[in-house]
């Protein structure tokens, strides 16, 4: 062979090595960005979770207060309905007509118990348990 043959060869023989590790940057450059595409696909999926359980902790937080607004609103109702009857027991009637004596409780807004005495009553009309 010839020095030209020889140079010839060397030359393409470079080339060819040039061409293989372009293509080998390119492959590695190409790996590299599959890489980074990866850590990017799971930083998105990572915060899209991080969204989702944000969104599902409120809506939970939330059904959360409404039944608790539920409970106060039967509280306020159950309070309502006491003080509706408590307002028709402000009159005491007596079993039966007649002048009063004593009176044992006389404050106004005193607590009165069950079967507690609060007046003496003498009755208008005299009806006898026992005729003779």
């Amino acid at each position: 062979m010839t020095d030209l043959t020889t140079l010839t060869l060397a030359e393409a023989r470079d080339a060819l090595k040039a061409k293989k590790i372009s293509a080998e940057n390119k492959v590695a450059q190409t790996q590299q960005d599959l890489a980074n595409t990866k850590i990017e696909l799971n930083s998105v999926e990572q915060e899209y979770d991080e969204k989702i359980n944000k969104a599902e902790s409120e809506r939970f937080q939330s059904l959360g207060q409404i039944e608790n607004n539920k409970g106060e609103v039967a509280k306020l109702e159950n309070q309502v309905s006491n003080y509706t009857l408590r307002n028709g027991m402000y009159y005491i009637l007596a079993p039966q007509d007649g002048q009063i004596i004593q009176a044992n409780k006389a404050g106004i807004g005193e607590i009165i118990k069950e079967g507690e005495d609060l007046l003496t009553i003498i009755p208008k009309s005299k009806q006898y348990a026992v005729e003779m």
